[in-house]
């Protein structure tokens, strides 16, 4: 999302032609996502800063969970490999994930 619009991949003006049938990258319309949602960012992101995840937030009908990782200092990468994202990515993830999973065994 650069411009404020989500879209499929753009392989090139005459690539996507080809394959989309236009010169540009279609956009994607996230209102069909009805999928449950939990949305995990980090402060020092600079690949997907807070304006823009409130932008997706915004355009998805179903978003369970907004979830900020507790250190101004986690970025983009930290999300795959940091010495700390045990702690500050991986357990709420999974404490959110088990709760879907409960809710979903009591039928709620």
């Amino acid at each position: 999302m650069i411009l404020g619009e989500f879209k499929r991949y753009d392989y090139g003006f005459f690539e996507n032609k080809a394959k989309y049938g236009q010169h540009s990258a279609p956009s994607i319309d996230l209102s069909n996502v009805t999928a449950p949602v939990a949305l995990f960012y980090a402060p020092n992101d600079l690949n997907a800063p807070i304006r823009k995840v409130r932008q997706l937030h915004d355009a998805l009908p179903n978003v369970q969970m907004m979830y900020e990782i507790k250190n101004k200092y986690f970025n983009h990468a930290d999300f795959i490999d940091s010495d700390n994202r045990d702690v500050l990515f991986n357990a709420p993830l999974i404490s959110y994930l088990n709760s879907v999973v409960h809710s979903s065994a009591d039928g709620s």
